[in-house]
C-alpha cells in the first residue's frame, strides 16, 4: 500500500470539468460516447449505473480483503482523509454542474470515481483491479462519465 502522503491531488485540480461537454469526441474501446445530454443524464442518474458503480468498488475491496486484508483495513480511514484533501475540487464539481443546469448526481458521480480512483492510485502496487483510473483521461478532456453498456466483465463505458 501506497503512503496517503505521496497522493498528488493537485492530478484533478485543473482538469477542464464539463468543459467539452457534448463536443466532438471519439473515444478508445471500451469508451462510446451518448451525444444526447438528456439521454447522458437518464444513464448517470439511473438506479442502475450507481449500483454498477458499488459494485465495482465492491469488487476491488473484496479483492483487497481476501488478497492484502492487513492493508485493506485502512480502506474507511483511507477514504476519510481523499475526501478530506478532494473537498475543494468537489465544491468546484458542484459548482460547475449547477452552472451547466445538471443535477446534483451528476457531481456526486464524478466525484465518486475521482475518489476511488485515488483509492486505487493507494492499493495499485498490490496488483489490484482497476477501473476508476480508467475514467480520468476522459474527465481530463472535458468529458463526462455516465454509464455502461454490458454486463461484468464485458461491458462498455459510456461518455457524453
Amino acid at each position: 500500500m501506497r503512503k496517503l502522503s505521496d497522493i498528488d491531488f493537485t492530478a484533478t485540480a485543473d482538469f477542464p470539468w464539463l468543459g467539452n461537454l457534448g463536443g466532438q469526441f471519439e473515444p478508445d474501446e471500451p469508451f462510446v460516447q451518448i451525444k444526447d445530454q438528456s439521454e447522458a443524464i437518464d444513464f448517470i442518474t439511473s438506479e442502475d449505473y450507481e449500483y454498477f458503480q458499488i459494485d465495482l468498488q465492491n469488487d476491488l475491496t473484496i479483492y483487497l480483503d481476501d488478497k492484502h486484508h492487513v492493508a485493506y483495513q485502512r480502506w474507511n480511514e483511507n477514504i476519510i482523509f481523499i475526501k478530506q484533501q478532494l473537498a475543494p475540487q468537489f465544491k468546484n464539481i458542484e459548482d460547475i454542474v449547477e452552472r451547466h443546469g445538471l443535477p446534483k448526481t451528476v457531481a456526486d458521480s464524478i466525484g465518486w470515481d475521482i475518489m476511488h480512483s485515488y483509492q486505487e492510485w493507494v492499493y495499485g502496487d498490490g496488483n489490484i483491479p482497476i477501473y476508476y483510473t480508467k475514467l480520468l483521461p476522459i474527465y481530463r478532456t472535458g468529458h463526462l462519465v455516465c454509464g455502461y453498456r454490458g454486463s461484468l466483465p464485458d461491458f462498455q463505458i459510456l461518455t457524453h
